[in-house]
């Protein structure tokens, strides 16, 4: 398997779910543990968000059928960082 570029402890309903990024050979992600409220692997992209004000990155995980199941907003992060996603 390749090697983690960045993992994201994710929480719903008090259950936590690590998800693991990778970039070898192709943006990939997976769950270390499996949880029955999110897909277990799939792939991720970024891309850029503009409106007439402002312009943002952010990136975007799919299942494996390319169904979007979460929009993060792009790095930097801090260790400890906290933040919602839409899922």
């Amino acid at each position: 398997m390749a090697s983690p570029i960045a993992k994201f402890k994710i929480t719903k309903g008090g259950e936590d779910a690590v998800l693991v990024f990778t970039l070898d050979p192709v943006p990939r992600w997976y769950l270390e543990a499996a949880v029955s409220w999110f897909p277990s692997n799939g792939s991720w992209y970024s891309f850029h968000n503009q409106n007439r004000i402002a312009g943002w990155n952010q990136f975007r995980l799919t299942d494996s059928g390319r169904n979007c199941v979460a929009e993060f907003r792009a790095p930097p992060y801090h260790v400890g960082d906290k933040f919602q996603a839409r899922l």
